[in-house]
């Protein structure tokens, strides 16, 4: 902080007063380790082919243990049952962070699996990555409550990996959980006219306009109090650069069902429970023209719109678990 010192004056002499500067506020929580090299080294590393029983789906499982454990984390996986699924292994990865006896939990989840023939690298490598640098940042915060990262499996085949969690979880730990953020392709934008769609008949009460530069927070009527919250500490971070902008749409009724698109990820199992629940997303299919193909590569991302996000979802985390 620069302090600005008047000249001293003489008596009689017309001269303005010092200057005193107010005392300084607490500065909100910073992020921190997160940047764009590191986004571009994870995303490399991402094993390409990660549907179901393929070797690069078991290889993104042991790839993200491996990556964690070297940053000092301790993830745990939690074996997915799925009656239609008997070919390979499932199994949700999740690391636990602040105090594990705190009254509030939050919980921020991505998966990792991927469609078959698409290497991902939007839907959802970009939710991923965000998430791991997420998990390296907070595991040098102090934290006041307690944040599970979920790298959620089988999320392409009906959101096996989510509704599994939930099964897992007492009353009572379902009950502790005050907000989720979900990452659902996160790092693809296209700042051209004409560039965004939109679901038919949307625009009627919401209208972000037609270039796919922004962020979509998705939450559901009960979660209008985190979508608010959440939704500023990204336009705090948006607002220091014009890498994307933020939208938030948090009137969804109930849990969905009349607006099926608001569904279509890991958060939905949440809004069922009646647990407050968001979807981040940069839309998907609605902007980007490689979903679900060959084409989804990292060459197609827009890394100064994924670092914007994922610097600030660590805000966001940060406002609302930590010290």
């Amino acid at each position: 902080m620069l302090l600005l010192l008047a000249a001293c004056a003489r008596p009689g002499l017309d001269q303005p007063a010092p200057l005193v500067p107010p005392p300084a506020a607490e500065a909100p929580p910073q992020p921190t380790g997160t940047s764009a090299e590191l986004l571009a080294t994870l995303l490399a590393e991402l094993p390409r082919e990660r549907a179901l029983g393929t070797p690069g789906h078991r290889a993104t499982r042991e790839w993200l243990l491996q990556r964690l454990r070297d940053w000092g984390l301790q993830p745990v996986v939690r074996p997915v049952a799925w009656k239609a699924w008997r070919k390979a292994e499932l199994a949700n990865l999740e690391v636990r962070l602040g105090p594990q006896d705190s009254p509030a939990s939050f919980v921020v989840c991505a998966h990792y699996d991927a469609v078959r023939g698409s290497p991902g690298a939007d839907d959802n490598g970009s939710g991923v990555v965000t998430l791991m640098a997420l998990a390296r940042s907070l595991a040098s915060h102090p934290l006041s409550a307690e944040v599970r990262l979920l790298f959620l499996d089988a999320e392409e085949v009906g959101l096996v990996g989510s509704v599994s969690y939930l099964k897992g979880l007492s009353e009572q730990q379902r009950t502790r959980i005050a907000g989720v953020i979900n990452l659902e392709a996160v790092g693809y934008a296209a700042r051209h006219a004409g560039s965004q769609r939109m679901p038919p008949g949307v625009r009627a009460f919401f209208d972000p306009g037609d270039r796919g530069d922004f962020l979509l927070v998705v939450g559901n009527v009960a979660s209008s109090d985190l979508a608010r919250s959440v939704g500023a500490a990204l336009q705090r971070q948006a607002g220091l650069g014009d890498a994307m902008r933020v939208e938030v749409f948090s009137w969804v009724p109930g849990a969905g069902f009349l607006l099926p698109d608001t569904r279509r990820s890991d958060h939905a199992p949440f809004w069922d429970a009646g647990i407050p629940a968001l979807m981040l997303t940069d839309t998907a299919n609605f902007r980007n023209p490689h979903y679900h193909r060959p084409t989804d590569v990292p060459e197609t991302l827009d890394l100064p719109f994924l670092l914007a996000v994922a610097r600030g979802v660590e805000l966001a985390v940060l406002e609302l678990a930590g010290e």
